[in-house]
């Protein structure tokens, strides 16, 4: 059995207004909605989401060790300004 459309309306605008009250910008919201669709199409073409997700987390830039979290969340925190 498949929930109601409204569940969906209801998931959809909780998630932009938690996204947004963060701080309140919308490059937060983009941001989920872009998630969802890679995740989306993901799932749709049989990608498998642990290992990108790892992919993203442990990427290094010139070869060496791994950068980690910390690089990775300092990177996005300059692109969003």
């Amino acid at each position: 059995m498949r929930p109601g459309k409204s569940y969906l309306y209801t998931t959809i605008v909780l998630c932009v207004i938690g996204s947004y009250s963060s701080h309140n910008n919308m490059f937060d919201v983009f941001t989920m909605f872009a998630a969802g669709l890679i995740g989306f199409f993901m799932q749709k073409f049989g990608f498998p989401v642990a290992p990108t997700i790892l992919a993203c987390w442990y990427r290094t830039d010139d070869g060496g060790f791994p950068q980690g979290a910390h690089s990775f969340l300092r990177q996005f925190r300059h692109l969003r300004g």
